[in-house]
Order: C-alpha cells, then sequence, then structure tokens
C-alpha cells in the first residue's frame, strides 16, 4: 500500500466524486423521508446535522483510495468517526467495520454548555430534543443500543482503544486531533499567547506561518512557480506584521 499526501488535484478524479456521492446518499438515507428534502435545500440544517460538510469531499474518497481495500473483506476501524457516513460506506462493500468514538452527545450545539449563556443552552438542548423526537440523524454522537446499522460502534478514546494488536487489516483517523492526547497542549499553548499578544497579532502570527508553510510546500511539492504578483502580496502582508505589532 503506497503512502503519500493528498494532492487537491487528484479530487478532479471521477473517482473522488462517485466515492462522496455514494457517502452522501448513505448519509441521505439514515435521515427521515420527510427531512431529506429539507436538508438537500437548507445550509443551516446541513450545518446542524453535518451534512455534507465541505470537507468529505476529498478527504474521505482520499482515505478510500489510499487505503487500498481491495476485492477482500478486511477488518477496518474508523477511529472518531462518530455517526459519519464514512463507516458505512466499508461496510456496505463487505468490510468487518468499527467505529471507536468517545463522544457520546450530540455536538457542541446540542449539549449544556456552562459558558453559554442561559438563551443558549435551552436553544441547544430544545433542539436535541426536537431532533431525537423527529428521528433526525446528526453526524456527531454515537448512535444508541437499538442501532441496526451493519456497524459495530465502540465507546473508547484514540489512546485507550480496547483491542488486540493486529486486530484490524485498516485504521482510519479522520480529523480527529482532537482525539489525541498531545491536541490538548493547544489549550495551554493558546492561554500562553493570549497573556503576550493580542487577538488581532495571534492571528497575524498564524497567517504568517500559513504563509511559509504554504510557500515551501507549493515549490517542494507540488513543483509550482511563485510569481511576483504572489510575492508583492506576501511582502504587504509583512508590512501589515509591522503595522500590527509596532507600538504606536
Amino acid at each position: 500500500m503506497q503512502s503519500r499526501l493528498l494532492d487537491m488535484r487528484d479530487c478532479r478524479d471521477g473517482a473522488f466524486a462517485a466515492i462522496h456521492r455514494d457517502m452522501l446518499e448513505l448519509d441521505l438515507s439514515q435521515q427521515p423521508r420527510w427531512f431529506r428534502p429539507l436538508l438537500k435545500k437548507s445550509g443551516a440544517l446541513q450545518r446542524f446535522t453535518g451534512y455534507d460538510h465541505w470537507s468529505r469531499a476529498w478527504e474521505y474518497p482520499w482515505a478510500v483510495l489510499a487505503a487500498d481495500m481491495g476485492p477482500r473483506a478486511l477488518a477496518a476501524l474508523d477511529v472518531g468517526g462518530g455517526g459519519s457516513p464514512f463507516a458505512l460506506y466499508l461496510a456496505a462493500r463487505g468490510h468487518d467495520t468499527h467505529v471507536a468514538d468517545p463522544s457520546l452527545d450530540q455536538g457542541t450545539s446540542f449539549v449544556f454548555d456552562r459558558q453559554k449563556s442561559l438563551y443558549r443552552n435551552v436553544r441547544s438542548l430544545a433542539k436535541r430534543l426536537i431532533f431525537r423526537a423527529a428521528g433526525i440523524h446528526s453526524l456527531w454522537g454515537l448512535p444508541g443500543k437499538d442501532d441496526r446499522r451493519p456497524v459495530r460502534f465502540h465507546a473508547c478514546p484514540a489512546d485507550r482503544l480496547d483491542f488486540p494488536d493486529r486486530r484490524f487489516d485498516r485504521v482510519f483517523c479522520l480529523s480527529v486531533m482532537e482525539h489525541i492526547p498531545g491536541a490538548c497542549l493547544q489549550v495551554p499553548a493558546n492561554r500562553y499567547g493570549s497573556s503576550r499578544f493580542t487577538t488581532p497579532q495571534l492571528k497575524t502570527i498564524q497567517e504568517v506561518i500559513t504563509l511559509v508553510v504554504f510557500c515551501v510546500f507549493s515549490v517542494l511539492y507540488l513543483r509550482e512557480d511563485l510569481k511576483w504578483n504572489y510575492l508583492v502580496g506576501f511582502a504587504l502582508m509583512i508590512l501589515a506584521v509591522f503595522v500590527i505589532f509596532k507600538k504606536w
């Protein structure tokens, strides 16, 4: 199995679109029939349910193709998969598919949060009750015990997977940095930065780091030239750093 980074130009391949389309159909099939046409048209409902998130159009197809699943049935584990259609897609193709996810809630818009106002908490909990009563499926959270989907779900985090070694032929970790203990360092790092810099300064630092990484990646990996107008634009951004950080 070849290991490589995703080249966004691969997304133009018809195989990417076909996998994405099949996953959308699986995701839609989990919703009540009356809700499906509303979900297709409403951006707000898509955000609430996680349907057709922009990253899924390239992230999931790339994972399927890069994994080289082959014709025989394999044992696959989707870490942090929640209620996404990725595991369903693998199971529909005959693979023994499992999902490990510690999140038993329904996403940040569906749970009580002490840092939110009373109004926003009431709205979140009301939304959760309405979705549950109507049978509406959400991308976040594991299904109930009476779920009949051909996928086995396990409520465990990424650093405490309760499986023997070599249990799975393929293990997928898609957009799950928050499940890795090291990601917890982001919180103290953000707190440290906020004590030394203002919010606009932190945002500027972020953009400069992203810009440097982008330039190196474009030249060395994508083999693209940096045109003069790009360099002028980057120089103006560097000038913005001076203006923002200088004490006037």
